[in-house]
């Protein structure tokens, strides 16, 4: 890998079919945006939350720590948990 001021080449082996592409020239494009957390948030098309909660997620059981694996399949909130909660005011998390 060679790597240029306006990208860097690659050779590309291709498992399949055994073909070899050499020199193929990648241009990254990065962009850099200035933003605190909310406009960040509403660049990206995301909401964080801002403070710290045991849940992240408000339809299933998934513990903060492990909220990244995007595999994970927890265990969905009941009805009457979800209600349960609604009734003592903690509606989200």
């Amino acid at each position: 890998m060679d790597l240029q001021p306006g990208g860097f080449l690659w050779d590309h082996h291709d498992p399949v079919t055994g073909e070899d592409t050499p020199d193929i020239h990648y241009q990254i494009f990065v962009p850099i945006v200035k933003a605190g957390s909310k406009e960040g948030d509403l660049f990206a098309g995301k909401y964080a939350q801002r403070f710290s909660a045991k849940q992240i997620c408000r339809k299933c059981h998934v513990p903060q720590a492990k909220a990244d694996d995007h595999m994970a399949r927890d265990k969905l909130k009941t009805v009457s948990e979800i209600r349960n909660l609604i009734s003592k005011g903690k509606l989200g998390l």
